[in-house]
């Protein structure tokens, strides 16, 4: 997988989040590496109301993934705060 970081990362939370426009975005769960216990969580994807869900699905520990959305669309995380999420361009 190749990227090119296009802006820093930031927590994910349980409040909706464009992640700064972002196209592509990558995420990464860290739960187990803060607490020692793996924990996965649900990603939601909302329209820029932060209200609609798209969809939404599971992000497992310590499994990257990049995912594609509507500038306008947001993020949110069901719980912890162990979700980072960074504006990226994919690359392939």
């Amino acid at each position: 997988m190749r990227f090119k970081i296009l802006d820093e990362a930031v927590t994910l939370t349980t409040t909706p989040d464009n992640i700064n426009k972002a196209t592509d975005v990558y995420l990464y769960n860290s739960h187990s590496e803060l607490t020692g216990e793996a924990s996965t969580r649900t990603v939601s994807l909302y329209e820029s109301d932060g209200t609609t869900v798209v969809g939404s699905f599971a992000l497992t520990v310590g499994i990257p993934v990049i995912i594609n959305k509507d500038p306008e669309q947001k993020l949110k995380v069901d719980g912890d705060n162990n979700v980072t999420a960074t504006k990226v361009a994919y690359l392939g």
